[in-house]
């Protein structure tokens, strides 16, 4: 078991974590990981919701991670399975298409149809799939946290408007939402998270609650390389991070297709980033910003320039994430989960 600081800070991870299934992003996992292991950080919960994979498919990836690093006294929720509005096929779709087309890894290629993607490990079996948790149970785990709790939102923010609406009497234990989420600059790209369900992300952010936004402006900076992920996995003590080779057996196979198919060398690392920036601020750079939600999910600076909010569209008060010290974090992510 690790050891936490005093003043850890309690946090809730919500998230669409794809770790194990043919054609998802790993990143979420990466993420959960440090949250995990940080000195800084104590996690409480962990939700699952529909995005980057089915929640169901989340639920298997986040109890599969923790029964691997031996922290199945974290709890894990199954969340919602769908937007607040509109159809979740085109998802599904998106996912299914890159586990079977020719950039994917062979070992995506031979599971696709299998549920049970590749997990391949005794350590990475994972319990039978739990029915669906609605808002009252994370009002539930929002309370139990002696004093408040911080959200990693690193899916779609689907659960946190269910939350939001339902049980508005918990807004007020939550001391800060994390968001990856939005795309201010890349034309007219939408990221996943916002754009699976943009309904979702508009309600959290006319919360109120205090909110770090960061955006994939700041994560596409962001990289992991094939080569520093073989030298990670190589220097890391097996004494100390025994769920080394699991972790590396659901990674690569990402880094492989990322790599094919994506204008990075490697990977990036965008949920991670939400993470630390409840951890290590100091690796982050942040400024107070009023930011536009169109109805697509796209992101707009409503301050850029200095000028005025979009006149007849409602702006939102962030903390937005400008910039992060991509070698710094690889680094601290390595101490907390591939220690030498």
């Amino acid at each position: 078991m690790k050891t936490e600081m005093k003043d850890a800070v309690n946090i809730i991870v919500d998230c669409d974590p794809g770790n194990g299934v043919p054609g998802a992003n790993v990143d979420d996992a990466l993420a959960i990981a440090y949250a995990l292991r940080s000195e800084k950080l104590k996690t409480r919960a962990i939700w699952t919701v529909f995005g980057n994979t089915t929640s169901d498919l989340g639920y298997s990836s986040a109890e599969a991670l923790l029964r691997s690093m031996g922290r199945m006294d974290v709890p894990v929720r199954r969340g919602a399975d769908g937007p607040l509005q509109g159809s979740r096929q085109p998802w599904l779709t998106k996912r299914l298409n890159a586990a079977s087309s020719p950039e994917a890894p062979e070992v995506w290629r031979n599971a696709v149809g299998s549920q049970a993607g590749f997990h391949a490990s005794s350590a990475d079996k994972v319990s039978a799939i739990p029915e669906v948790s609605g808002p009252d149970q994370l009002a539930q785990d929002v309370l139990a946290c002696s004093g408040s709790v911080s959200i990693a939102a690193i899916g779609p923010l689907t659960n946190l408007a269910g939350l939001i609406s339902d049980e508005p009497q918990v807004v007020g234990h939550i001391e800060r939402i994390s968001i990856m989420g939005g795309a201010i600059g890349f034309g007219d790209e939408v990221d996943t998270n916002f754009a699976v369900d943009p309904v979702a992300a508009r309600r959290v952010l006319e919360s109120g609650i205090p909110i770090t936004l960061v955006p994939l402006d700041v994560t596409r900076t962001t990289h992991l390389s094939q080569r520093c992920w073989d030298r990670m996995i190589a220097e890391a003590d097996a004494s100390k991070a025994p769920w080394k080779d699991s972790m590396n057996r659901w990674l690569r196979p990402w880094l492989t297709y990322s790599r094919r198919t994506r204008p990075v060398d490697g990977m990036w690392l965008h949920d991670l980033v939400s993470v630390l920036a409840l951890a290590e601020r100091d690796l982050v750079a942040l400024r107070p910003a009023r930011v536009n939600l169109a109805d697509s999910g796209k992101l707009l600076l409503a301050d850029r320039n200095g000028d005025q909010p979009v006149s007849g569209v409602r702006s939102y008060e962030v903390e937005l994430c400008t910039g992060v010290d991509n070698s710094r974090m690889i680094q601290v992510w390595q101490q907390a989960v591939l220690p030498r």
